[in-house]
């Protein structure tokens, strides 16, 4: 029979599984915190590190269009993360598409928001001549039917 153990004794023991978790969730939250440091707005409302195992960080988006805009910057960041304490021997990085914590799932398409406009302007800017001229397209037709 399991011995009966106080919610104290799991939230301190770091031996417990709930300290575990909690402790995870914290080096997490840090890591979050630290690569919306190094990206501007508003991809930094996008992102979040979904997980580090072995030498890979595991980065989430909600959605492609900043799955895509992040997945450009991967190796500063894999750069600036490989400088904090602990990350030194980070060599991947991966990229995921995911609702984040706190935000309604996405059920529409939500590369054709007109919030995401900008978005597609400045990544068309940087792009090669026929992606450039696609996302243009898009960024056109959003700005005139607002959904």
């Amino acid at each position: 029979m399991t011995k009966t153990r106080s919610v104290g004794h799991l939230l301190n023991n770091a031996n417990a599984g709930l300290a575990r978790i909690i402790q995870r969730s914290k080096e997490l939250r840090k890591l979050t915190n630290a690569l919306k440091n190094m990206v501007d707005a508003p991809l930094c409302e996008h992102i979040c590190v979904a997980n580090i195992r072995e030498n890979t960080l595991v980065i989430g988006t909600d959605s492609a269009i900043w799955h895509t805009r992040i997945k450009y910057l991967g190796p500063m960041i894999l750069e600036q993360m490989r400088q904090m304490s602990g990350l030194e021997k980070l060599q991947h990085i991966e990229f995921r598409i995911q609702p984040l914590t706190g935000q309604p799932s996405a059920t529409n398409n939500s590369t054709n928001r007109p919030d995401n406009s900008s978005c597609n302007k400045q990544t068309a800017e940087s792009s090669g001549d026929s992606l450039q001229q696609a996302l243009q397209n898009i960024s056109k037709k959003v700005g005139k039917n607002p959904s």
